[in-house]
């Protein structure tokens, strides 16, 4: 499904203050909203759409949060560059940005 298992793209939780890798982030979203694994877009989806000036239809849109478990509005969490984002798309591939969990 990644193109690099290896490649982390490091988000920031306002609740608890860590930095947890996106890939976890989707799998804990996936875990809270998925029923038969197609219901959860992956969380680089979300935070790509935000960078292109869609936040409206995400913004009250909860993720979990892998490390305290916590249901975090979109609008709450700091989105990292477009470069950044663009740069772990590359390494993991249009193929997972695009799947649901």
């Amino acid at each position: 499904m990644r193109k690099n298992p290896a490649a982390t793209l490091m988000v920031y939780c306002p609740t608890c203050g860590n930095s947890v890798n996106e890939y976890n982030w989707t799998l804990e979203t996936g875990a809270i909203y998925s029923l038969k694994g197609e219901d959860s877009p992956t969380f680089i989806k979300i935070l790509l759409e935000c960078s292109e000036g869609k936040l409206d239809q995400w913004i009250n849109f909860k993720v979990g949060c892998p490390r305290c478990h916590e249901k975090i509005r979109v609008k709450l969490i700091p989105i990292p560059d477009k470069e950044t984002l663009m740069a772990y798309v590359d390494e993991v591939g249009e193929e997972y940005v695009n799947e649901r969990f």
